[in-house]
């Protein structure tokens, strides 16, 4: 059919529209009562309307309203009155053409057909030139070709429910292009299909609404695209695609049941100038990448967006791939799934800040969450709960990216195969003020491979099957740091119930790891291969190890490589539960070393030895002012082989080939079922104590200390050797000390007695009577070997009667020796303390140092008096070299110097005095 003037096209719309709504006063009456007596809550529409509820708060309680909330509709008006306003509102240059308007059509009931037909000629007919215009309510518009808007503005509405604009799976609805920009509110684009009509370069794409091009715009409010697709190979852009230049604003939209063959199948958007989103839903959309949103090349914020229920191979809810910066604030991720990798939201060599959002129940293969690679990720404010992956992390994965997570939460996380958190090499993962639990994994929960910084933040409730509970560390280039920051109630099967530390350097300020367990090693945290981990306080709160079980070895702390520098710490009540085979209920270390000062063990406890602290060749402990209190070995079955050392050593237990250094610790009401209530050695042992405390422990056998030789080496191989040890008892039954194969080296032994007033009961015994276990000796001045020696170097050995004032009590002295810097000996410069240097094997005494022999290395004949002559054949300068040999053990330098009184005149020396250093 022929077609009329854009003007006048318009005008038929406006008056149609008009018309239509011009019903009678009496079906509004009967539509608007129905609408206004609708329950909202526990009132009628009609009755918050009366209180001054506005009709947008009511909108936002998601109650239906509708009609009672629309004024009366506005009289018909006449044809002559609309067409005398028509013109001005038009963006269209006024018509030369002398010609009168064509008559208006007939007023009648148009088919779908005529109506797309009128909307496509109206978009020829203005081709170029901008218009605005309104759809009639409730209108269903059929299009067999796209309407295309190019080098103008272009408005296009509708008033109440909107009307429809319905491709039939034909074409596309839009294409905005060459500096054309639309502007869409309250329509809705159903059933559209981008093909290959247009002969732009982005033909294929968008398959509702394509922009693409500078200067070009496509502006939408309360605009609905459903059911529409773009399915050309390579095709982007289920619902909206825009490109190269465009700009891109929605709010308050809606894109449902979308899809494209490649990327973004409800909105895709590549190198636009801007991309702005409010408050739309996007949902059950489906691509290859991006299921719901994809941007690339170009910034795009989503405000107050909800992408739900959408899929893909790579990206199930959003993706920004190749410079995209994209910025969510307010938004939701439902239910995203994603064959491949990245489930909710997943960047690549872009950044990506996520605010106030939350992401819950989306799915992957790798990373159900978010994941990034080579990119740049900020967190603040959000909840991510509920994801999963079936074969890699569930929540975070990246490579060479950072991620930097505020103030968020981390919850119901879920994979059988992987871990939870992946930060890969030459990653950083920054997370502050944040919590992570409720989670299951198949391996580490959360594997740090790159860079890892946690602040004020929580890991709680984990439970893995694999070797970690909480977080993992490994890699010589990885770094962890923890401040006040605490892991609580993780599981493990093997490994370490909170932390592993397995390659890398760990330092970790007022943390805690709290009701943690594992079937193996390591209840809190275990160190090994070649990890550092530094433990202190933050400066006001120390760090706590507390209430953590392990089956078998170190209920708190397992020990087998690395390297563990502990201070400002408490380990409280750990336990290893197995009977015959736990050891280290508070620390156990099987190979590398540790360094202990200031450390607090406490209630800590083991089925067989080690309820403080237990070590195995080749440990090595070094504790410095330490305490252990209140440590028991339980010793499950010791009724039954009392000679082994199943429930020994309650507070320290130094198994065949371990290394023990302990200076100024206590060891306080510790007890085991067996052997050594304080400390108990095995064969091949290195121990030394020096100025410790070891008060009210008691054993079975050797309250305070035990040495054994139950083991396949030899106790000969015991080197055991303690300087100024206090042993505080109170009256008992069983010995002090148990050695009974190797006199145990005690120089400086006090023994201070706890016995009440009136002596001990008739069952019991004061402390100097069960001093020794029968069998045992106290080695002599003259049972030093070069092995054991008794005294350090150079050092006096002497002994005395450590019975003291009860030397008349007791018949029998007890002789300990005694070790003194004697002149011209005096301690040595390095020592710690200088009255106890003499007690040192490595330092002890020091001499002075003085010349032995002085001669001049060319003579024939040495003498210490050097005869000169000169004649006149001889040289004027004569060169000899003077030696002197140095004796004595100190380190320190001296002097040298000539009597110059004693020199001829006629003879010069070039250096009269000077240092030696050795």
């Amino acid at each position: 059919m022929a077609h009329a003037p854009a003007v006048q096209n318009v005008v038929w719309f406006a008056f149609w529209t008009s018309c239509c709504a011009a019903v009678s006063a009496d079906a509004v009456a009967m539509r608007q009562s129905a609408s206004c007596h609708r329950s909202c809550g526990s009132f009628s529409c009609e009755q918050l309307l009366q209180s001054g509820v506005q009709c947008d708060q009511i909108k936002k309680l998601n109650c239906d309203c509708g009609d009672c909330c629309m004024p009366p509709p506005p009289p018909c008006q006449s044809w002559r009155e609309l067409q005398s306003v028509a013109e001005p509102k038009l963006a269209v240059p006024a018509s030369t053409d002398s010609m009168p308007p064509a008559a208006p059509p007939a007023m009648q009931a148009l088919d779908d057909q005529d109506e797309g037909q009128l909307l496509q000629e109206a978009f020829l007919d203005a081709a170029g030139q901008g218009f605005e215009l309104e759809l009639p309510e409730d209108s269903i518009f059929n299009l067999d070709t796209e309407l295309v808007v190019v080098g103008a503005n272009v408005t296009l509405s509708s008033p109440g429910r909107g009307a429809t604009l319905d491709g039939s799976g034909l074409t596309r609805i839009f294409h905005v292009h060459s500096r054309g920009r639309l502007l869409l509110q309250n329509v809705r684009l159903a059933n559209a299909s981008a093909t290959n009509q247009s002969t732009t370069p982005h033909a294929p794409h968008g398959g509702a609404v394509l922009v693409e091009g500078p200067g070009s715009l496509l502006s939408m409010r309360d605009v609905e695209i459903d059911g529409a697709t773009a399915l050309v190979p390579e095709a982007a852009g289920g619902g909206v695609a825009a490109y190269e230049g465009a700009v891109l604003e929605m709010v308050d939209c809606k894109v449902v049941d979308c899809t494209c063959a490649a990327d973004g199948g409800g909105i895709y958007a590549q190198a636009c100038i801007r991309v702005v989103i409010f408050g739309c839903e996007i949902s059950r959309c489906h691509a290859e990448r991006g299921g719901g949103v994809l941007c690339a090349s170009c910034e795009m914020v989503l405000v107050d967006v909800s992408v739900v229920n959408c899929t893909a191979f790579f990206g199930g809810g959003i993706m920004g791939p190749t410079s995209a910066a994209l910025t969510l604030n307010g938004c939701t991720v439902v239910n995203c799934k994603a064959t491949a990798t990245y489930g909710g939201l997943g960047c690549s060599q872009g950044a990506l800040s996520l605010t106030h959002c939350v992401i819950l129940g989306c799915e992957a293969t790798l990373s159900g969450g978010v994941g990034a690679f080579d990119a740049s990720i900020t967190i603040e404010s959000c909840l991510i709960e509920g994801c999963t992956a079936s074969g890699a992390p569930a929540l975070l994965a990246f490579l060479a990216s950072t991620f930097e997570i505020t103030a968020s939460r981390f919850h119901d996380c879920h994979t059988p195969r992987s871990s939870v958190i992946y930060v890969g090499p030459q990653s950083v993962l920054m997370v502050a003020n944040s919590s992570i639990g409720h989670c299951s994994t198949g391996d580490d929960p959360i594997f740090i491979a790159g860079i890892c910084n946690l602040t004020d933040s929580q890991i709680s409730d984990i439970t893995a099957a694999g070797n970690t509970g909480a977080l993992r560390l490994t890699g010589p280039s990885s770094t962890l740091e923890m401040r006040r920051s605490s892991i609580l109630r993780c599981v493990a099967q093997d490994g370490a119930a909170g932390l592993q530390i397995s390659g890398g350097r760990a330092a970790l300020y007022g943390i805690t790891v709290e009701g943690c367990s594992v079937n193996s090693g390591g209840g809190g945290i275990t160190v090994n291969s070649e990890g550092f981990v530094h433990i202190t306080s933050d400066g006001e709160t120390r760090s706590l190890i507390r209430d953590c079980q392990a089956q078998i070895l170190g209920g708190g702390v397992f020990v087998e490589g690395g390297f563990l520098e502990m201070s400002g710490t408490d380990i409280v009540e750990c336990k290893v539960t197995g009977d015959r085979s736990s050891f280290g209920g508070g620390l156990c270390a099987f190979a590398g070393q540790a360094l202990l000062t200031g450390v607090r063990i406490q209630r800590c406890s083991c089925g067989a030895s080690g309820g403080g602290a237990y070590l195995l060749f080749p440990a090595k402990l070094v504790l410095r002012d330490c305490t252990f209190v209140a440590c028991s070995a339980e010793g499950a079955g010791v009724s039954s082989d009392s000679s082994r050392g199943y429930g020994s050593g309650a507070a320290l237990a130094i198994g065949s080939g371990g290394v023990l250094d302990m200076v100024d610790s206590y060891l306080i009401g510790c007890t085991a079922a067996n052997r050594g209530g304080g400390v108990f050695v095995e064969g091949s042992s290195v121990v030394t104590i020096r100025t410790s405390v070891i008060s009210n422990c008691t054993a079975r056998f050797g309250d305070m200390i035990a040495l054994t030789n139950e083991v396949a080496h030899s106790a000969s191989a015991i080197t055991f050797h303690t300087a100024g040890l206090t042993l505080d008892a109170p009256c008992g039954t069983s010995s002090l000390l148990e050695s009974p194969r190797v006199p145990m080296a005690m120089p400086g032994l006090i023994l201070r007695s706890s016995e009440p007033d009136g002596g001990c009961s008739s069952e019991e015994q004061p402390p100097l009577e069960r001093l020794l276990e029968p069998g045992t000796q106290l080695a002599t001045c003259t049972d030093g070997t070069d092995l054991v020696p008794i005294c350090g170097p150079a050092a006096s050995c002497f002994e005395v009667d450590i019975r003291g004032q009860a030397a008349t009590e007791f018949t029998d002295p007890i002789f300990v020796p005694s070790c003194e810097c004697r002149l011209p000996a005096y301690p040595a410069p390095d020592a710690e303390d200088q009255e106890l240097a003499a007690f040192s094997w490595s330092l002890g005494c020091v001499t002075p140092r003085r010349a032995t022999y002085v001669g001049v290395a060319e003579a024939t004949a040495e003498s210490l008096v050097l005869r000169l002559r000169k004649t006149l054949e001889m040289k004027e300068v004569v060169n000899r070299s003077l030696v002197v040999n140095l004796g004595g053990t100190d380190v320190a330098g001296g002097t040298w110097s000539v009597n110059q009184s004693a020199l001829p005149p006629w003879i010069s020396l070039p250096v009269t005095s000077g240092n030696f250093s050795e």
